[in-house]
């Protein structure tokens, strides 16, 4: 079996920072600690110390005992590691009106904060919030992180922050950081598979975090991929075949994660076509892609098949009449004549991930 994060986290949980300073697998360890939903846990905006989380998780006895999320959050704060913790601002929002989904929770540990900002749930209103990213200057969570980050600053004003996130969580997490007054404070950024910026953010204020700022995506990266490609990000491997955005899948070596030389060529391919489509689309046409993607996942069982063992037959020749207008800026039946091209030369290539993507496509789109 490949080594991932819970094996890290076995091997490590009795080493002590002093001993084993703080690493890239540690943050996306933090990463994945903001998902967890606790609302049945803790109030809003509450400070707690991590003894009394773990004794109020544990007290439910009605709680998912299969959450690897849950369980990992357990681990973390039971561990020698990163034993005495304290958590503070725990906010989790959902708005299905402005498709805004934001959740974040801030780790205390000696005189270092670990902001962990979550990222797309499955829920429809944070998928949809991901695509926006695409045309949008910004985002609803957007804002509402750099409005947390500011206040978590504001409440320990001399301690430092490392800031992790996974997919939408890491560009929450760099928005805010390329926002706040107190840059100074900041000693890490960790960004795993997140989507990236249009050009205009790389400024004067971006540059001022760039030596600070650490990007990581699998060698099959869509989501961390899309809008432009990120520079300086180190790729790496993966377990799985095809959802690799999924770091409980991402390979590690001791203390660090197994790095590759490139992306896949068929991922290439594909976010290639995604992104040369919206750079050349208006912002009426992104906001249509976005709709019409959403309508389409809204058909789809959304992760509850393993990615890597979905059906990849693939008939790209089926009658595709009255899908609908053919008009329409980037209309449905535009979003699969798109992924159909950049699958096209695949033929022979029967368990490329885009044949399995223009299959899903296909019998979303043909669903009322």
């Amino acid at each position: 079996m490949s080594n991932n994060i819970l094996s890290y986290l076995d091997k490590y949980q009795d080493v002590s920072l002093k001993e084993e300073a703080f690493n890239e697998v540690d943050a996306a360890i933090f990463a994945e600690l903001s998902y967890p939903n606790l609302d049945k846990y803790l109030k809003p905006k509450e400070k707690i110390k991590a003894s009394k989380l773990i004794k109020r998780i544990e007290a439910n006895k009605d709680r998912d005992f299969k959450d690897e999320k849950l369980n990992l959050l357990l681990s973390v704060l039971k561990s020698k590691r990163f034993m005495g913790m304290k958590i503070i601002q725990y906010v989790s929002k959902h708005d299905k009106d402005i498709a805004k989904q934001f959740q974040a929770i801030t780790f205390i540990y000696k005189k270092m904060m670990i902001v962990s900002f979550s990222g797309t749930d499955s829920s429809l209103e944070g998928i949809k919030e991901d695509i926006n990213m695409s045309y949008l200057d910004i985002t609803p969570g957007e804002i509402e992180s750099i409005e947390y980050l500011t206040r978590v600053s504001k409440s320990h004003p001399k301690y430092k922050m490392i800031l992790t996130g996974h997919s939408k969580g890491g560009r929450l997490a760099l928005t805010s950081a390329k926002a706040l007054e107190k840059k100074e404070m900041i000693e890490g950024i960790y960004l795993f598979d997140a989507p990236n910026y249009e050009s205009f953010f790389f400024d004067e204020e971006y540059e001022l975090l760039l030596s600070r700022l650490h990007r990581y995506n699998p060698e099959r990266s869509i989501i961390g991929r899309l809008i432009t490609e990120p520079k300086k990000v180190k790729i790496i491997q993966s377990k799985n075949r095809y959802w690799q955005h999924n770091i409980f899948s991402w390979i590690v070596e001791d203390n660090h994660f197994k790095e590759v030389d490139s992306y896949h060529r068929l991922f290439t391919k594909l976010v290639l076509a995604i992104n040369q489509r919206l750079e050349k689309s208006s912002l009426e046409e992104k906001h249509l892609f976005t709709n019409n993607l959403c309508d389409i996942l809204e058909h789809l069982p959304m992760y509850q098949v393993e990615k890597e063992d979905h059906p990849s037959n693939l008939d790209i020749s089926r009658d595709e009449n009255n899908l609908t207008k053919e008009n329409e800026p980037l209309s449905k039946l535009d979003m699969l004549k798109m992924f159909k091209e950049s699958a096209s030369s695949l033929k022979d290539e029967t368990n490329s991930v885009l044949k399995m993507i223009v299959s899903i496509l296909i019998d979303a789109v043909r669903m009322k």
